[in-house]
């Protein structure tokens, strides 16, 4: 994946993929697992945050997400107490009974990976985002 990042993406990125030789590129275009760890732009103006008591837990801001930059967890007890403060702190109560009684959730957005496109925003249905 490293040599896909460094000889492939980063030149695409860069505007100068016209450069590269047919020949340098997989049959049927294939990319290899595990590139995305390479392409971390921190590119958006503007990334969304979330507000935990709005949230509905309903995840249609992660699946509209292109970029998976919209995260949504669900942590034990356990997993919870052994996470950071401030990740504890934005957590809730799971919503659904049953099995997720035991659970807390949380949605993160990867200022990273978002571009800013503010598409989950919009999706939101209880405006959690802004």
């Amino acid at each position: 994946a490293a040599d896909f990042a460094n000889n492939i993406q980063r030149p695409c990125n860069n505007m100068d993929g016209n450069a590269l030789p047919v020949s340098t590129f997989e049959p049927g275009g294939r990319v290899p697992l595990g590139t995305s760890q390479y392409e971390k732009r921190g590119i958006a103006i503007n990334v969304p945050r979330v507000d935990m008591d709005l949230c509905t837990q309903c995840n249609k801001c992660s699946l509209i997400c292109p970029h998976a930059a919209v995260r949504p967890f669900l942590l034990s007890q356990k997993e919870l107490a052994a996470a950071p403060e401030d990740f504890r702190a934005g957590s809730r109560a799971a919503i659904g009974g049953g099995v997720l009684d035991n659970y807390h959730y949380r949605i993160q957005v990867s200022p990273l990976d978002c571009t800013g496109c503010e598409l989950c925003v919009r999706i939101c249905p209880a405006d959690a985002l802004k």
